[in-house]
């Protein structure tokens, strides 16, 4: 999962290489997430738009942000002791 903080720092990278090709992002955000974040990254035509505001153009609303506090999860083992995949 790449949060509209991560996109808008992988945005500014992308745009500042000439040559450039493709860059993965979230077709859309949860209502959650859009509350947090005062700017969201804009994808338009195959294109995304970044903000012209300072820094990456993002602020976090930390009274939203303290509704959805981090919950630490552990993923699950993808591997057996003896390499094999694990089917979890």
């Amino acid at each position: 999962n790449i949060s509209p903080i991560s996109h808008m720092a992988n945005a500014s990278i992308d745009l500042a290489i000439p040559n450039f090709g493709i860059q993965e992002y979230a077709v859309s955000w949860a209502d959650p997430v859009k509350e947090v974040f005062s700017a969201m990254p804009i994808f338009e035509g195959g294109y995304i738009d970044i903000a012209d505001k300072p820094g990456l153009g993002i602020e976090v609303n930390e009274a939203a942000a303290a509704k959805s506090p981090y919950l630490r999860r552990l993923r699950p083992a993808i591997r057996r002791a003896d390499g094999t995949a694990w089917p979890y």
